[in-house]
């Protein structure tokens, strides 16, 4: 009994470092990003790299222009339905996360209005030259 306490307080204390660990880097990277989204980006088990970008904007009416016919099925096949949103405003918080795509490493976008999320998907990071690079948060070439 006495060796099985130590190994199970060990175990326990690499838990909880790597707990607050990741709580710590979500209050650095996430601070001003709305707990909707931290809550989304916690269950799809992502790791920011970097402090989140968040913009206002407008998903246009019509789903099959301005680039939204390669986001509509990389949100469908998450599980996300955007056309709910067409033609509103949408806050979207992008976020460099560990992790690639196909080899190029990615940034996660998530759409979200108030507390709703109404799409995520990921994305190449800026600069890549394998641009746009839209992917569903499960698709299998992508690691993260």
């Amino acid at each position: 009994m006495k060796k099985i306490l130590p190994k199970t307080v060990g175990i326990l204390i690499v838990c909880v470092a790597v707990f607050l660990f990741n709580s710590c880097i979500y209050q650095k990277y996430l601070a001003k990003v709305d707990p909707a989204v931290v809550a989304e980006l916690e269950r799809l088990g992502v790791v920011p790299t970097a402090v989140a970008k968040v913009q206002q904007i407008e998903i246009p009416e019509d789903l099959n222009t301005d680039g939204y016919y390669y986001y509509t099925p990389a949100c469908e096949q998450g599980g996300y339905d955007l056309y709910p949103y067409a033609g509103k405003t949408v806050t979207m918080t992008s976020v460099d996360i560990k992790g690639t795509c196909l080899g190029e490493k990615i940034t996660i976008r998530v759409f979200s209005e108030e507390d709703k999320i109404a799409c995520a998907y990921l994305t190449f990071r800026e600069g890549s030259s394998g641009a746009p690079g839209i992917f569903s948060v499960n698709d299998a070439e992508c690691k993260y």
